[in-house]
């Protein structure tokens, strides 16, 4: 099924990442970075609301981060709130997002349900939305920044291109510029190892679902870690014939009918160079066990910048950098929606 998606949104920056708070809210962070532009650099959380005939999202909290925009990130629920891990140039900056129900007052201040009146601080760049301050009870978010940590230390251009948790929360992998895969025990930040993962810098990561691997992807290589010793488990050969060179671009595991020892992995692939009519790009189902391709499926012509899987493994979904988005059956990889 094809058809024109509704915008949900808009932001006045640059998005980089979007990330889930479970059940109607998700996150949008970014920005202009340093350069003095004017263009914001923010944390903004929407709440998705459906109206008579439409799905539309309304911002309940922007959050500034000053003179760094978040190029990337992973949300992660410890117990009531979430935990942000946001990329920061070099640099992995952790902010606690905690879910508050406050009675807004004209005066700017806020009451908390248990009837005290929560002060804004004064270094705060907390800012609500006109339809919360004019809301008889209203849920916020409270965002606050906490651990900081150096994660990529490549000499001439030290990146953080991504990072991920582990289901649980024990331990969060950074990868980036300088090619070393980095796990790090949360929530002192500790490191446990690092590994020359890549002669290149890393483009994506994930931990599996039981914690026991990480899958790491550089251009053309992807590998499987160990997750205790940082020790290669296998290379993943994308061995599809094609006439075009390709790199792989997104890693991702999906459990299999919501079983958390019982999982697949996928992968996207995307030509290393663009024509004028480009070639397609594809979506590979991996048996994570073997390591050994199951099924690859044509995904269009249009260039993948990211997937996601539902949390209990049933839906991928696929973002083009032109904004269409697909929606496929993951086991199956039968495409249900297209949306551009």
């Amino acid at each position: 099924m094809a058809g024109k998606g509704c915008v949900l949104t808009t932001v006045d920056f640059p998005a980089y990442t979007v990330r889930s708070l479970g059940g109607r809210y998700f996150l949008v962070a970014g920005g202009g970075g340093q350069a003095k532009t004017g263009v914001l650099n923010a944390i903004e959380i929407f709440e998705i609301k459906k109206q008579s005939k439409h799905v539309e999202a309304k911002r309940v909290v922007r959050y500034e981060t000053h003179t760094q925009a978040i190029m990337n990130g992973a949300v992660f629920l410890n117990g009531r709130r979430h935990v942000l891990a946001a990329g920061l140039d070099e640099h992995c900056q952790l902010y606690t997002i905690k879910h508050k129900v406050v009675t807004p007052k004209h005066n700017g201040t806020q009451q908390n349900d248990d009837g005290e009146i929560a002060v804004r601080k004064r270094k705060s760049t907390l800012v609500h939305s006109e339809a919360f301050i004019h809301a008889d009870k209203q849920t916020t978010f409270e965002v606050e920044p906490s651990d900081k940590i150096q994660t990529d230390f490549h000499p001439d251009s030290a990146f953080q291109k991504v990072v991920r948790f582990s289901r649980d929360g024990d331990i969060m992998a950074t990868g980036g510029a300088d090619g070393n895969l980095r796990v790090w025990k949360y929530p002192d930040l500790t490191k446990l190892y690092q590994c020359q993962a890549h002669q290149g810098e890393i483009e994506d990561l994930d931990i599996s679902p039981n914690g026991k691997m990480i899958v790491s992807l550089s251009n053309k290589y992807a590998c499987v870690w160990k997750t205790k010793k940082c020790e290669k488990h296998s290379d993943l050969n994308w061995t599809q014939k094609t006439s075009a060179a390709y790199k792989f671009r997104n890693c991702q595991y999906g459990l299999v009918e919501g079983k958390k020892d019982s999982f697949n992995l996928y992968t996207t692939h995307i030509p290393i160079t663009r024509d004028k009519k480009p070639a397609p790009c594809y979506i590979t189902l991996w048996d994570s066990s073997k390591m050994i391709a199951k099924k690859t499926v044509n995904a269009g012509n249009e260039a993948i910048s990211t997937i996601a899987i539902s949390d209990d493994g049933t839906y991928l979904g696929v973002g083009m950098i032109t904004g269409s988005v697909a929606v496929y059956i993951a086991f199956s990889l039968q495409r249900l929606y297209f949306t551009f």
